[in-house]
């Protein structure tokens, strides 16, 4: 015959079933064997540091790609000042043939003026996203290149204006100063083109940056995986002993309630 006391252990084993049940439907339903702290606190928190690292990875990435682009930008900016110099260089040389007149010279200088204004226009107006790249306001930005506090990347702008490059006062009015403008010219040349190396080498940096973070993702979205992700044929064989379990259970605890109501008819 079963007591009270069977039919309260009974009650508490449908309690457990239920519990046994729940965990491999969640884990199931949700695709994650770790739901929260108080299942499996050091999975669970792995899982979290996992996943704080992951999405500052993925925001690294983006980081360096602007910082490409930043680059990129920068160096498109050198190569337009560039073909201006070389154009001021021709002319210059140009203007310094003895067989020219003085209005044959005062005609190229005020071409090669402008090819002047055109390096000063793009050492102005080279930006990205409001930084000044070829101005000298800044001589370097710094990309945040992982999910660390002390990964980061050091991207050179440049100076490309006319002062900094010892343009400014440039003429091929005279034969004279035909001769100085080429050396002058040539010079500024020589000083762009060392600028524009200085950010090829970042950027080759930034890539090889974006490289590391790409690989660092796969395999730490791979070790998250591993410590989170549901194996569902195991939580389906869970699932289905503790159903079994359940139904067993609830099934011994309506017999028990059922001999108890009989008793107590008996003794009525």
């Amino acid at each position: 015959m079963i007591n009270l006391t069977n039919a309260d252990f009974l009650q508490n084993a449908v309690n457990n079933a239920y519990g046994q049940l729940s965990q491999p439907l969640q884990s199931l339903a949700t695709g994650s064997k770790v739901s929260g702290p108080s299942e499996n606190p050091s999975d669970y928190f792995l899982a979290q540091s996992l996943l704080t690292q992951i999405n500052g990875t993925h925001q690294a990435e983006t980081n360096v790609q602007e910082g490409t682009d930043m680059g990129q930008t920068a160096s498109g900016g050198m190569s337009n000042a560039l073909g201006a110099l070389q154009t001021m260089n021709s002319l210059a040389v140009q203007s310094g043939d003895g067989t020219l007149t003085s209005s044959d010279r005062n005609n190229i200088n005020m071409e090669f003026q402008q090819m002047g204004a055109a390096v000063s226009d793009i050492a102005q107006n080279t930006e990205f996203n409001g930084t000044q790249l070829l101005n000298g306001s800044a001589s370097s930005v710094n990309i945040q290149s992982g999910s660390g506090a002390g990964n980061k990347v050091s991207v050179p702008t440049g100076n490309i204006t006319p002062g900094n490059l010892s343009l400014s006062g440039a003429s091929t009015v005279t034969q004279a100063q035909s001769e100085s403008a080429i050396s002058t010219v040539q010079n500024a040349m020589q000083q762009v083109s060392s600028q524009q190396a200085s950010a090829g080498a970042a950027q080759a940096g930034l890539s090889s940056a974006a490289a590391n973070l790409a690989n660092s993702a796969v395999n730490t979205a791979s070790a998250l995986s591993q410590v989170s992700d549901a194996d569902f044929a195991s939580e389906l064989t869970s699932a289905a002993s503790a159903k079994v379990k359940l139904q067993a259970s609830i099934y011994a605890l309506s017999t028990a309630n059922k001999e108890k109501g009989q008793i107590l008819n008996l003794l009525a």
